[in-house]
């Protein structure tokens, strides 16, 4: 789906039919657990570019995620990097994966990968599993981490963490997993926005 699609457009691509409002399409998708909830990725759709220097600002990367990095330098690069044909270490031949250089670092936090879903309530109570491909130049942990945002304007804290679980790195692909218990939305208070 793309960003710009109108909601009718994007009930017909997600196979909604006719379903009316946002609480309908929650409704109806947790009656249909779906085995990848991440739209992109696989890092496929890269519509802006291939390459961004990223630092203080939130940035778009490959669509639908974007980096912000505070605490790392003007030179640090999130680009799109490709598989090479026929390689065996991360399974079902991927074409692509994004590669993070830094600058200065590592600085603890050194900078965040982010992805959204949609709709706080969708995954109310609910066990994630975060499962992922990835490696390092050199031996390097990172944490991953999940944060629940309620909007603004509403609750002295719009947000609810899970802890962060930091996971060794190698020079070597290697499958991580990291499982999250959502926080239940109606505990929270809603904000405005």
């Amino acid at each position: 789906i793309l960003d710009d699609a109108s909601a009718a457009e994007q009930r017909i691509t997600l196979g909604l039919g006719n379903v009316a409002n946002v609480e309908d399409v929650s409704t109806l998708l947790a009656a249909r657990p779906r085995k990848n909830l991440l739209i992109n990725g696989g890092f496929d759709v890269w519509q802006r570019g291939t390459s961004f220097n990223v630092g203080n600002v939130y940035k778009y990367t490959a669509d639908r995620w974007y980096a912000y990095c505070p605490r790392m330098g003007a030179g640090t690069i999130f680009e799109r990097k490709s598989f090479a044909i026929g390689q065996t270490d991360v399974p079902s031949n991927p074409s692509y994966y994004l590669r993070c250089t830094m600058d200065v670092g590592p600085v603890t936090p050194a900078g965040t990968l982010q992805y959204k879903i949609p709709n706080v309530a969708f995954l109310s109570g609910r066990e994630v599993t975060l499962s992922f491909y990835a490696k390092a130049n050199a031996a390097k942990y990172i944490a991953v981490n999940a944060i629940q945002y309620f909007g603004s304007g509403g609750a002295s804290d719009a947000k609810a963490y899970t802890y962060a679980e930091k996971t060794a790195l190698t020079t070597s692909w290697v499958r991580k997993t990291a499982n999250r218990s959502s926080p239940r939305a109606r505990t929270w208070c809603w904000a405005t926005s």
